[in-house]
């Protein structure tokens, strides 16, 4: 399958110079109907365009030289229409020869309204304004070679032409499904990740992919194996959960689902994030992350997310034996930065090296005792924290408060009741 899709991001200019083909109507395409609602707003989105602006995915069919559209007619219709107002005839489009009666009328409407808006503004400038257009404009465009137009759809049927920009999650669906050879699995599997990806949209959901592959599982990987990241990098979800080199006579075994395990392209990455989805649910219903999530607002909640995927990992591995005495040590563990530094920023906290310290622990620890006797070591050696606290500091600290009040009410070993209490 891999050879028969291809998944590239394109500016307009790319689209219409013909370079990987001639962009073509096929004669079953439904017809042009953009109301002037659409059409204005695409002007008012693409106007003074001065950097990237992603507009939605294009989906094209190669076949007899030419590429179909399969889905982003109307919009390249309209852009066609709008780069001609503006004295530029580059687009394929123009060539077109349009059979229905209700589509030329259509194109004609626009092509008035698209005029009387071109006007309105000085000429002098329109050869710059459709080199900006044709620059910054971007498509993620699928091309199918010789496959089936159903498949198309099942790549990107999350996805609509309202300029949405694709995500990790999006990506990583096409990526994994280009591993899978059987056409019935890949769209099953395909339309079990759409339902996945709309959970994200309910900030209210416990299943949320973003939470579990982005929130937990990115971080705890990057800290088990020392990884810095660049946190403004949109994709870097999509990187990290990319399938990783295989020797491609010798099949992957076993599906045990380790968080720091090589992904393995296909099947298995589906099954992977569903395992760790339902592994992530169990845990926000635990009284510990309970009482964490409460921690909010300020920086407060920076803290709080680095707590979360360091007790989840603790989770993982040990269930909820000795869940509350793990909250302790994380908490003062990380809380210390927070009392060492008057300013801090997001991304100082999630790659702070007592983190990776934690993940460290848990990855060599056999069982609870080990781990939690490891990190209470750490905690007891730290310096006393700072008594001349800013009002930030305090407003933190009662929040944390609140949580160790709830750790307190929990059936805890002796020797953490001493380290409460004392």
């Amino acid at each position: 399958m891999a050879a028969e899709v291809i998944l590239q991001t394109l500016t307009l200019d790319d689209l219409f110079s013909g370079k990987n083909g001639r962009l073509s109507i096929p004669d079953y395409q439904r017809n042009y109907c953009w109301l002037p609602k659409n059409v204005y707003k695409l002007l008012d989105d693409i106007w003074n365009l001065r950097e990237e602006y992603r507009l939605g995915c294009v989906i094209l069919q190669r076949k007899d030289g030419n590429l179909n559209i399969i889905d982003g007619q109307q919009r390249l219709i309209t852009l066609t229409l709008i780069l001609s107002a503006l004295g530029d005839s580059s687009s394929p489009l123009l060539t077109q020869k349009i059979e229905s009666d209700e589509a030329r009328e259509y194109i004609a409407y626009n092509k008035y309204l698209i005029s009387n808006y071109v006007n309105r503004f000085d000429s002098s400038r329109n050869r710059v304004r459709v080199q900006k257009i044709k620059e910054n404009l971007t498509f993620a465009v699928l091309t199918l070679e010789d496959t089936s137009l159903d498949l198309a759809y099942t790549f990107f049927s999350s996805q609509n032409s309202k300029g949405v920009k694709l995500t990790s999650y999006d990506l990583l669906k096409s990526h994994h499904l280009h591993f899978i050879v059987n056409p019935l699995q890949a769209k099953h599997m395909a339309m079990r990740w759409d339902d996945v990806l709309q959970k994200n949209s309910d900030e209210s959901c416990e299943e949320r992919v973003d939470i579990t592959l982005g929130k937990y599982l990115f971080r705890l990987r990057k800290w088990m194996f020392d990884k810095d990241w660049n946190d403004k990098d949109e994709f870097k979800v999509k990187e990290e959960f990319e399938s990783a080199a295989i020797i491609p006579e010798i099949p992957p075994f076993g599906e045990q689902f380790y968080f720091k395990e090589p992904i393995q392209g296909g099947t298995h990455f589906f099954a992977y994030t569903d395992f760790f989805i339902n592994r992530c649910r169990e845990f926000h219903q635990t009284e510990m992350y309970q009482c964490l999530k409460k921690m909010t607002g300020e920086s407060h909640a920076w803290f709080r997310d680095v707590m979360e995927a360091h007790l989840f990992a603790y989770y993982l591995k040990f269930g909820d034996s000795y869940l509350a005495e793990s909250l302790y040590c994380i908490s003062r563990i990380i809380s210390q930065y927070r009392y060492e530094k008057q300013r801090v920023e997001e991304i100082d906290i999630i790659t702070h090296e007592r983190n990776i310290m934690l993940s460290k622990f848990l990855d060599q620890a056999t069982s609870p005792t080990f781990y939690l006797a490891a990190v209470r070591d750490v905690y007891n050696k730290m310096v006393e924290l700072k008594k001349d606290r800013v009002p930030i500091m305090s407003r933190y600290t009662k929040q944390m408060d609140a949580i160790l009040e709830k750790i307190k009410k929990q059936k805890l070993s002796s020797t953490f009741e001493e380290d409460i209490n004392g």
